[in-house]
């Protein structure tokens, strides 16, 4: 690797290093808001327990929007920039 930033100025070095920063910080934020939006789909928001009657309610709306944008955060990182 040292070789291939031999023939390159500072400022195509910079640009690559800078790029897979990017990349390495889309990826970890991808992974976070699938985790995040998977555990918020699973687990419910509000529960009664009355000892007899068990009643528990979730909105899923934001769940399915987080694991979206995971989602593409991800792709973004393994796909964009590549040439």
């Amino acid at each position: 690797m040292k070789y291939y930033f031999s023939y390159l100025n500072g400022q195509q070095q910079n640009q690559i290093i800078m790029n897979k920063q990017v990349k390495s910080i889309l990826l970890i934020v991808g992974v976070v808001l699938l985790i995040y939006g998977i555990y918020t789909l699973i687990m419910p928001e509000a529960s009664l327990d009355l000892g007899i009657v068990k009643v528990e309610e979730q909105d899923n709306t934001n769940a399915y929007i987080t694991i979206v944008l995971g989602i593409i955060a991800l792709a973004v990182s393994l796909v964009g920039g590549k040439k």
